[in-house]
């Protein structure tokens, strides 16, 4: 694989939206729960 150019950052914002019926609950849960399970530190706020 080539190098890509990859950098670390100290923090970055994902965020999920959608409609109600559209799985958004279920996706944040699972996005969520694998990047604790890779070992970052996470924060969730439902809006």
């Amino acid at each position: 694989m080539e190098n890509l150019n990859a950098k670390e950052v100290k923090e970055i914002v994902i965020r999920f939206s959608g409609d109600s019926g559209d799985g958004m609950q279920l996706t944040g849960t699972l996005f969520s729960n694998t990047s604790a399970l890779e070992g970052n530190g996470i924060s969730t706020f439902p809006d």
